[in-house]
């Protein structure tokens, strides 16, 4: 990174680092985000969150920055992938017991493990939350 870093400074070209895969880590002696003038980070890829992330600054005040919603689309897809997960888990006797019993009692439902997407089971099972 430090290359990058001083070709940045040399051009006075703004440094984004996506810390996007590496949410904790370290990268030539400094912390992961710390050779940027920004950093960003997704927290969905570590964790059981949707939508979210963090833009982060040493050197800039980030008041000014907007935040939005990802919109109806990504809301989309993450409905449909748990609809998905709730489909592959019924589809197993062992794993539908919680599904049922959830469905039943109104209440959610949180995977143990996600289920392989080839369709068998791995008996992934859930358990009730709430």
């Amino acid at each position: 990174m430090a290359p990058i870093r001083a070709l940045c400074d040399a051009r006075g070209i703004a440094l984004i680092e996506d810390c996007a895969h590496c949410f904790i880590g370290e990268a030539g002696g400094r912390p992961v985000g710390a050779w940027g003038d920004y950093a960003i980070a997704s927290s969905m890829k570590f964790l059981p969150i949707y939508e979210g992330g963090a833009t982060v600054s040493a050197h800039h005040r980030l008041d000014g920055v907007a935040l939005r919603s990802a919109g109806a689309g990504f809301e989309a897809k993450v409905a449909l992938t748990s609809l998905e997960k709730v489909l592959r888990m019924a589809a197993c006797r062992p794993c539908a017991r919680p599904v049922a019993a959830a469905a039943r009692q109104r209440r959610s439902l949180e995977p143990r493990e996600t289920p392989p997407r080839d369709g068998s089971c791995a008996r992934a099972g859930a358990r009730l939350v709430g």
